[in-house]
């Protein structure tokens, strides 16, 4: 309808009609916006000096055209659609009055907002912080959040579909040249596959697979090719390596069932884990799920087998969850090691398992990438609960990295702006390599001002962040972090130890006196690691904790 509607006003107009029901129509025109204010949007001036009805195909060609916000439609003509139900803005006129904001410098997050509310509003607090500090030079920065959730009050979408859809309005609707998020390694790739052909860049606070490393065809990297995927949380390849000598050196594991969800992250850390378990006498098998039901059936398989230890795999804590109430009920697990990853030390697992399974709490161990410690950390912890009612990033270990990633895309584009002139992704992760080398800056609102003066003289700084270090490889586009090992007390988790492998300066915090073979920190207590207070290294000779597992 709108189509022939225009089409039949532009057919008056090429008659030489100069009005029509009262509105004056040109019969020539001298610029587009002649005939967009006397026809419809999608007119243009053409050659002739005529007003012509246009056409588009994606919704880029609209927001350049028409402004933020604008898309198109199913008729192949530019429409100003409703604000998308799966995503929310700060402020809130970016999606209400787009054309409020031409001048801002907007940025996007993608998140599974069911599951990681607190790293979507830790990269929000970046945003609110710079704005306290004037923006960019004066430029007000924005933040528009969309979730990638399964969620049938949105639509039918899959995570993966969702992911996609919600990259694609944020970079061709609203132009942001940059997406912090997803959360996780698949959906990580979904999104740089549907994104990167349009040079965004993505930074995710906790995408942590190996097979990501390599996913923009780097490296190496280089000032002219920085990449488009960039991560504040370290690779599995420590993770991994680090899961296999806790349960080799520390636990005395001869055989571990790895039990993982199928796609990159859960794949690619139980390869990483199994070469470095396996050998020696040490046998590991997989055991890859891909829902529910796949889930429960290998639980009971699990449960009755001989293994020593049980290495859970997967990036939403629910499974996790599901996993251990499921195994509190099987009396095979009572003498298991049942080892965790990244994602499973957030309060929801807690929540979840409170009642049912907490006798399998002295059994578990898990692994996280550590922060540092101390100012920066501090500062973000502090004013993340003050702007969010008093609640606690602690409770979920990649906050500190969503602020950060948060940060990074700022400090980017601060880079871009000074000395490329022009924010867009691959300016921005061209910024990400100027902040590993240089005068030692602290990531955030205070040293904000200093980066910029220093960006705006062509040379580097050598930031730290709230997760501490962010010192990324130059070929590898890789930071490193130390990897804590974490258990349960209570109803609380708790580090128990630290492996650092960087050949920086020592990052662990200290835990106490060491006795085991990794040479590392080992123990709030000071004197074992695991819940039995012996001695904790079966090297030694005189350990009995796989008898205790």
């Amino acid at each position: 309808m709108r189509l022939l509607l225009s089409s039949l006003v532009l057919l008056g107009a090429l008659a030489g009609l100069s009005c029509s029901a009262g509105v004056i129509k040109p019969a020539t025109c001298a610029t587009d916006g002649d005939c967009r204010s006397a026809f419809t949007p999608n007119h243009f001036c053409a050659e002739d000096g005529l007003c012509s009805l246009g056409s588009c195909s994606t919704d880029t060609e609209c927001r350049d055209t028409l402004g933020l916000g604008w898309g198109c439609g199913d008729d192949s003509l530019c429409f100003q659609p409703a604000p998308p139900a799966r995503c929310s803005s700060t402020p809130a006129t970016i999606l209400t009055a787009p054309d409020q904001h031409t001048d801002d410098l907007l940025i996007g997050s993608i998140f599974d907002q069911s599951d990681f509310s607190i790293m979507v509003k830790a990269a929000r607090l970046a945003v609110l912080q710079v704005n306290d500090r004037d923006g960019l030079g004066g430029r007000p920065v924005g933040i528009i959040e969309c979730t990638n959730e399964e969620n049938a009050d949105f639509d039918a979408l899959t995570f993966e579909e969702a992911t996609a859809a919600m990259g694609r309005i944020l970079v061709e609707r609203y132009g942001v040249p940059a997406i912090i998020g997803p959360a996780t390694s698949g959906r990580s790739e979904v999104a740089f596959n549907a994104l990167s052909p349009m040079g965004t860049l993505l930074i995710s606070p906790s995408a942590t697979s190996p097979a990501l490393t390599n996913i923009d065809g780097l490296p190496p990297h280089s000032d002219g090719d920085p990449g488009l995927f960039w991560r504040t949380a370290p690779p599995d390849s420590l993770q991994g390596r680090v899961i296999a000598e806790q349960m080799v050196d520390v636990l005395g594991a001869t055989s571990a069932a790895v039990i993982h969800e199928t796609g990159a992250y859960g794949e690619g850390l139980s390869q990483v884990f199994q070469e470095n378990f396996a050998g020696g006498g040490r046998t590991a098998q997989a055991f890859p799920f891909a829902n529910s039901t796949d889930l429960a059936t290998i639980t009971a398989t699990v449960g009755a087998d001989t293994f020593d230890q049980v290495l859970v795999i997967s990036s939403r804590t629910g499974d996790v969850s599901a996993f251990l109430n499921a195994a509190a009920g099987i009396s095979g697990f009572a003498n298991k090691g049942i080892f965790l990853t990244d994602g499973a030390r957030d309060q929801q697992l807690l929540d979840e398992t409170a009642g049912i399974a907490e006798a399998l709490y002295p059994n578990i161990r898990g692994t996280v990438p550590a922060f540092r410690p101390g100012l920066v950390y501090d500062t973000f912890s502090a004013a993340y609960s003050i702007v969010f009612d008093g609640e606690d990033p602690a409770e979920f270990g990649f906050s500190a990295h969503a602020w950060d990633a948060g940060w990074l895309v700022l400090f980017g584009a601060a880079w871009a702006d000074a000395q490329q002139g022009v924010i867009n992704g691959t300016n921005i992760a061209t910024g990400l390599r100027k902040v590993s080398a240089g005068d030692a800056l602290d990531l955030g609102p205070t040293d904000w001002t200093t980066a910029r003066a220093t960006f705006a003289e062509g040379t580097s700084v050598d930031i730290s962040g709230a997760s501490g270090a962010l010192d990324y490889d130059d070929a590898s586009g890789e930071t490193t972090a130390p990897i804590v090992v974490w258990g349960i007390t209570g109803s609380e988790f708790v580090d128990v130890d630290c492996v650092d492998y960087s050949a920086a300066d020592e990052q662990c915090e200290d835990l106490g006196d060491d006795d085991d073979a990794t040479a590392d920190d080992d123990d709030a207590t000071a004197d074992d690691d695991d819940a039995t207070a012996d001695d904790d290294d079966a090297t030694l000779g005189d350990d009995d904790d796989s008898a205790s597992r």
